[in-house]
């Protein structure tokens, strides 16, 4: 017979890598808290009082780290829009075309209000050069 690997349930270990920021998944810190909970509660039943208190302070770390992923996502909902850049100077009237469809697009969003969109402010500076 010859030497082969058996193969199994064993997943390889996730290494990220350099340059990489590690991206949390809102919902797989969710869970992560609501287990840890469980456990604690289930360690609690059974008289664990330490592996209770060890998992309490699993679930309040996980809830902290979702309470920190939820506040970046909700300070500036245009950070990741992909409309919010300067806009071309347009140089003749098919560039001014493309600039008012910009324009166009940006005013309709209903991220945020007119006043405080970020890239409307830039398009005001977009005229066409003579």
């Amino acid at each position: 017979m010859a030497n082969t690997i058996p193969t199994g349930r064993i997943a390889p270990a996730f290494k990220p890598t350099k340059g990489n920021p590690t991206q949390f998944d809102p919902v797989a810190l969710h869970g992560e808290a609501i287990n840890a909970c469980s456990m604690a509660t289930y360690y609690t039943r059974k008289g664990n009082h330490a592996g209770a208190a060890r998992k309490s302070v699993q679930a309040l770390a996980a809830l902290r780290r979702l309470q920190a992923v939820s506040a970046k996502d909700t300070v500036d909902p245009c950070s990741n829009c992909p409309d919010n850049f300067p806009l071309p100077q347009p140089l003749d009237y098919f560039d001014r075309v493309v600039v008012d469809g910009y324009v166009t697009r940006r005013t309709a969003c209903d991220k945020c209000t007119a006043n405080t969109k970020p890239c409307l402010s830039m398009a005001d500076r977009a005229e066409v050069a003579k």
